[in-house]
């Protein structure tokens, strides 16, 4: 099984847009309830009040599973994008102590890999 490296930045931008999911859809499903409520006839309403509060609650839960789905796949674009920045990061440092260049090496389907494999390049033209 593969580890998979954690940052803050990664950690802060997928509970930051969970919770941005869930407070928007929390909040339309409040704004449905208190529309439905001033629309519909008084007696209507307390009529369908248990319909209405059970469909809301279905949503809601709905809402915090969607919001849990999205959360996974924000963890995943976020690692592609920043999972390999720690390593370049290192190989830079450790290229600039020693001044040994050498090709920087990230993973197949990580987004910024054209930016790397373009540096790559530049650094085995300086090489040369």
């Amino acid at each position: 099984m593969r580890s998979f490296h954690i940052s803050k930045p990664k950690v802060a931008y997928t509970v930051n847009m969970f919770l941005l999911f869930l407070v928007v859809f929390l909040l339309v499903q409040v704004l449905m309830y208190l529309i439905s409520k001033s629309f519909l006839p008084y007696q209507v309403f307390i009529d369908a009040k248990g319909w209405i509060v059970k469909t809301t609650f279905l949503v809601v839960i709905e809402t915090i599973v969607m919001s849990l789905i999205a959360a996974l796949f924000c963890v995943r674009f976020i690692h592609q994008v920043m999972g390999p920045v720690p390593r370049v990061i290192d190989s830079l440092n450790t290229m600039s102590d020693t001044k040994q260049y050498s090709e920087i090496r990230v993973r197949q389907n990580d987004r910024l890999k054209p930016l790397f494999d373009s540096f790559n390049k530049i650094l085995m033209s300086k090489k040369q």
